[in-house]
């Protein structure tokens, strides 16, 4: 009997000895899982974006090079499909590629992910305006201000639809804004003064302008300034900013253009000739100084040099329009010669533009 209850109570200590031990094992095992729950939630969480797979993608994006980032961005967004950045930066790529499917799809997915990444609105905005989609352009951009109103993009673009689809004065503030939030955003300074000029408020267009070009020295800004005092007659102050062109770009056949319309402003039609001659020494293939020469040709009475300019023209062009027929037949009308005039006019008759009924018509009154 007493055999017996010995063997109890030694079975009964080894249980209470052992028991400590089976107690640490389950700790154990549910430290285990509470670890993999944390490391589970911080891979999630960001943890991810240490990895060098990561940054290096995010390296050739911030480096611009960005046919080598996008397939990196896709391996790592079937594993990261929530990643806020991985999102918007593969949208960003598709929508500077103008790949709208792709862009609006990540650029969605970046606002469902985070409402208030403003940039991801922006971007839709630049895309469908570089596709000439201004009312999808001008939705997307609205939603920017939500968060933002003092991005220069931004700004800008809402200045550029808001005066060419609503047709309102409001385009101004926006273009206030762009450049007040970079001074040296020179695309916000050509259009700024451009509303302006429109509206021929052109004071208003000239100080825009002049303030552009005193923030930094941009050829487009100049010639658009140079332009306007072209429109206004102030001839000594468009010969000036011509002038500063042709020194800082002594081939751009543009600029000896503008100077030849300055000097034709002024009756003075041999230097026009000359510099009209100029530009087509730096581009044959540009047709303004030709047309333009055929013209003061025309005020001198050179009615042949004309008419050798609207020859060539048309030879040039003779498959998209008639125009060119058209010049030379008012000419030769006036010359009174009737030989060459009634050639022209059965050219005239044999073409299958439409617009050549049109001119035979305007020839007969």
């Amino acid at each position: 009997m007493k055999s017996k209850n010995l063997i109890k109570i030694y079975y009964l200590i080894l249980i209470l000895l052992l028991l400590p031990s089976c107690k640490n094992k389950e700790v154990n095992k549910s430290s285990d899982k509470t670890k993999d729950a944390v490391n589970s939630i911080s891979n999630t969480g960001g943890e991810y974006k240490k990895n060098k797979e990561y940054t290096d993608a995010f390296d050739k994006f911030e480096n611009k090079k960005f046919r080598e980032a996008y397939p990196r961005f896709i391996e790592l967004i079937k594993k990261y499909p929530n990643d806020l950045e991985l999102n918007y930066s593969i949208g960003y790529i598709a929508a500077k590629s103008k790949n709208i499917p792709i862009a609006r799809k990540f650029l969605l997915k970046t606002i469902e992910i985070d409402k208030r990444k403003w940039q991801a609105y922006k971007e839709l905005a630049i895309m469908y305006k570089s596709v000439y989609n201004y009312k999808e352009s001008l939705k997307w951009v609205k939603k920017v201000f939500k968060y933002e109103e003092n991005d220069p993009m931004s700004n800008f673009i809402m200045g550029y639809l808001s005066n060419k689809l609503e047709k309102n004065d409001d385009a101004y503030i926006y273009y206030e804004r762009a450049i007040n939030s970079s001074s040296t955003y020179m695309l916000a300074y050509i259009h700024y003064g451009e509303f302006y000029f429109s509206r021929k408020q052109y004071d208003k267009a000239e100080k825009v302008w002049k303030e552009g070009l005193k923030k930094r020295y941009s050829n487009t800004i100049a010639k658009r300034l140079g332009s306007l005092y072209i429109t206004t007659q102030n001839y000594t102050n468009a010969l000036n900013i011509y002038n500063e062109l042709i020194k800082r770009y002594p081939k751009n056949a543009e600029s000896y253009f503008y100077i030849a319309k300055v000097y034709e402003g002024l009756n003075d039609f041999i230097k026009a000739e000359e510099f009209y001659k100029k530009s087509l020494s730096f581009s044959k293939s540009y047709d303004s100084p030709k047309l333009a020469l055929a013209k003061i040709y025309i005020k001198q009475k050179k009615y042949n040099d004309a008419l050798d300019i609207y020859k060539e023209l048309n030879d040039k062009m003779i498959d998209k329009t008639t125009f060119y027929l058209y010049k030379q037949a008012l000419i030769l009308k006036k010359l009174k010669n009737t030989k060459k005039y009634n050639d022209i006019i059965k050219e005239l008759k044999k073409s299958k533009l439409q617009q050549s009924k049109d001119y035979l018509q305007l020839l007969k009154k």
